[in-house]
């Protein structure tokens, strides 16, 4: 689709960088930074809109391959006013493609696209979209009271999930269609709670890939509990000793 556009305009908020935080080798293989790289890579018009307020944070900040966004048009919008004004006019008419101007209906939202993902898990869990926390779940979400997130594009969905007591983690791609209902049950592998290891049980295991998982379990903490990076820097350093080069 970028092939064929003339124009690229990427919408930005306070979520749009979180993927920021599982490090930038995440966040450069993520659907939103591929597309952004890929159209500068075709030399496309791209237009930077800041939503409700939002400004671009310091280039410092963000990885080098997207400072490019800092040389693109930079526009603001309040997706609470949108109307047919000068300004709408203007945006439109600095685009290449020219599009014709129509309309901003109160009910802009269709949702005869919609579809619904039901989702449940056997312990509690964040789940994150792209880097945007979609859910928390915990003991109250089960089969017969999933959490419903309803989702206005069809084809593939890619969520990552951290389970809240391990912190083990998961990462499910599944594809619904419009109109649609798909259920989905996040099974766990029986492991150990952060909240019950010591340092002499970091000391005591081997497997580096485990290590790993509960070092980001410790770093990024969650509702139930606060980051421990004393415990997390020492997971990663028993994980490097045995070999493990994960980022």
């Amino acid at each position: 689709m970028l092939e064929d556009a003339e124009d690229v305009i990427v919408l930005l908020d306070d979520h749009s960088f979180l993927a920021l935080n599982e490090g930038t080798e995440r966040f450069l293989e993520s659907w939103f930074c591929r597309e952004l790289l890929e159209a500068a890579k075709q030399n496309k018009n791209i237009v930077v809109i800041c939503l409700n307020g939002y400004t671009l944070p310091e280039k410092s900040m963000l990885p080098q391959e997207i400072h490019f966004l800092y040389d693109s048009q930079v526009q603001e919008l309040d997706i609470f006013n949108l109307s047919v004004s000068p300004d709408i006019e203007v945006f439109i008419g600095g685009l290449k493609a020219k599009p014709v101007l129509k309309c901003f209906l109160e009910n802009r939202v269709s949702y005869a696209i919609s579809s619904d993902f039901l989702i449940y898990s056997d312990n509690d869990c964040n789940i994150y979209e792209y880097g945007y926390l979609i859910a928390t779940l915990d003991a109250n979400v089960d089969k017969h009271h999933p959490f419903k997130y309803t989702v206005n594009r069809s084809g593939q969905h890619c969520f990552f999930i951290i389970n809240n007591d391990t912190g083990q983690t998961q990462e499910l791609v599944i594809e619904i269609t419009h109109g649609s209902q798909k259920y989905i049950h996040i099974k766990w592998e029986p492991s150990r709670t952060l909240a019950s290891l010591k340092e002499e049980d970091l000391n005591k295991e081997t497997d580096s890939n485990v290590l790993y998982t509960w070092g980001k379990g410790f770093f990024f903490g969650n509702v139930k509990r606060k980051a421990d990076y004393n415990m997390s820097l020492l997971c990663f350093l028993r994980a490097a000793e045995l070999g493990n080069k994960k980022r």
